[in-house]
């Protein structure tokens, strides 16, 4: 411990005191996030007390083991009289020192964080705020405008969601909070404020202008965090050290770096909703496929790696509906927008059948939502019928692409024409010929509803625009495709 010394006339008094300790917590970074969220499976073992087991008439080690909750090697490794030679040979009354550690295994979540230079108006966000020697204080945090106008003036605040549902300008967070969370790894954040939130405004009217002001080509708007930990209350008198990238306050007369930017010399960018995401997914399938036929690769391939296996019907031994020389046996049209909805890490009824996309069936209502308008990517449902329109429990699923010049809705789906790309379809409800045999024999089908998942929100950008428009199936597949595909005047199945 250190000693002082005072001088003048009180020269003979020293005074012996502890080390001070001088407290001055840091703020390094704050930042933009996304999360991954992952079952993480971990298998620990405690000691038991040693037991003897008898050996009973009709014991064999593997129900012994299956008994005791163990296993046959186990068994064999803590009784020095067994070995894989006479393992077999058990007798009745025979005593096995059964193992003494249980094997316990456990699945957890664990959550971790990636810096994010962009996101989507409305879509899930993290703020993450790095500290030093902080934890258990709070910081405020509020987002702003960057460099010029866009959704808001230069420096105004930005409004946001919170995780319950409240709309704010500034948040209050704790340091280490997570860590009172139940995921694996919560002590990695033991020095982290981490927020979630969207960046939406509660305002019809405001935020209609805020996308409008970030309508066109590659349109995107940045914006920067401010973090003070010295204004909550109750923390006035602490001097936080502050690592920003430029000055946005002071402490008692002293600049601070409180203002996040550029932080990696990247500027967060706000962009628009993306439409409908699943869609950009299917697409990109679409285009890789070229129009051609399911028997026919990439498209063979493509059912039976992705589609049918996301489902669950490929590899997997319950499942004997699907022929092993030709996976495409079975319909896929319902396998390829559930994989293209799960790619989108949206839930789904991830089913073969489509009619699992109906509200009346329990895959759907946990999942979807029955919408009025065929807004773009809205799943389409149909189902088969006879001319009076009885429905059967058959049908066909797609994504809503636009709009044909007669009324029909232009779908973009797997299973039509045996191939992946856009057909009209009549969405008025009515009974209608979907394809008609060479021997005159024809089929029908009727449209069920438009559907979306349960937690998308709806956009202004999701409505149908002029640019969804098409004079001809030709037309919309050449957009969709990149290739010019002759329409059959006769239908086309859909399985």
């Amino acid at each position: 411990m250190p000693t002082y010394k005072f001088k003048g006339e009180y020269a003979h008094i020293t005074l012996t005191t502890p080390k001070l300790k001088i407290f001055r917590p840091k703020i390094n970074k704050a930042y933009f996030a996304t999360a991954k969220i992952e079952a993480v499976t971990t298998t620990s073992t405690t000691k038991t007390v040693q037991e003897t087991y008898v050996v009973a008439g009709g014991d064999t080690l593997s129900k012994i083991a299956s008994k005791k909750g163990t296993t046959v090697a186990a068994i064999i490794e803590s009784d020095a009289q067994l070995t894989q030679a006479n393992k077999d040979n058990l007798r009745v009354g025979q005593k096995i020192t059964l193992p003494n550690t249980v094997a316990t295994t456990e699945t957890n979540k664990k959550i971790t964080f990636e810096k994010a230079n962009e996101g989507a108006l409305g879509s899930e966000l993290y703020i993450v705020v790095e500290t030093e020697g902080f934890q258990g204080y709070s910081v405020f945090v509020n987002i702003k405008q960057g460099k010029a106008k866009g959704i808001e003036e230069k420096d105004a605040l930005v409004t946001f969601k919170d995780e319950n549902g409240n709309y704010v300008t500034k948040a209050e967070i704790k340091v280490g909070a997570l860590c009172e969370s139940h995921y694996s790894n919560m002590d990695d954040y033991t020095d982290m404020a981490i927020y979630k939130l969207q960046i939406d405004h509660n305002d019809a009217t405001k935020k209609e202008a805020w996308q409008k002001a970030l309508e066109g080509k590659d349109k995107k708007t940045p914006l920067y965090l401010l973090v003070d930990g010295h204004t909550v209350p109750g923390q006035e008198e602490i001097n936080v050290n502050y690592h920003g990238d430029s000055e946005g306050g002071e402490i008692r007369g002293e600049a601070i770096k409180n203002l996040w930017l550029d932080s990696d010399g990247n500027w967060f960018e706000l962009i628009n909703n993306k439409r409908a995401p699943w869609m950009e997914i299917a697409l990109k399938e679409a285009k890789k496929a070229k129009g051609l036929k399911e028997s026919k690769n990439p498209l063979y391939d493509m059912i039976e790696d992705k589609y049918h296996k996301y489902t669950g019907i490929i590899d997997n031994p319950k499942t004997k509906t699907v022929n092993e020389a030709d996976p495409n046996s079975v319909a896929w049209c319902a396998s390829f927008v559930s994989w293209c909805l799960g790619e989108a890490n949206f839930d789904n009824p991830k089913s073969v059948g489509s009619r699992h996309y109906l509200e009346e069936y329990s895959k759907s209502k946990k999942t979807l939502k029955k919408i009025e308008k065929p807004y773009y990517g809205a799943v389409t449902v149909f189902s088969d019928c006879d001319s009076k329109g009885v429905t059967k429990t058959s049908g066909h699923v797609g994504f809503v692409y636009g709009k044909l010049k007669g009324g029909k809705i232009a779908v973009l789906g797997g299973n039509q024409g045996n191939k992946l790309k856009v057909s009209g379809y009549d969405c008025t409800g009515n009974v209608f010929v979907s394809w008609k045999e060479k021997n005159g024999t024809k089929h029908y089908k009727k449209f069920r509803g438009y559907y979306l998942p349960k937690e998308y929100e709806v956009s202004g950008s999701d409505k149908l625009k002029s640019s969804d428009n098409f004079i001809s199936v030709k037309e919309a597949n050449k957009k969709a495709l990149k290739v010019e595909l002759k329409t059959n005047t006769s239908g086309e199945s859909s399985r």
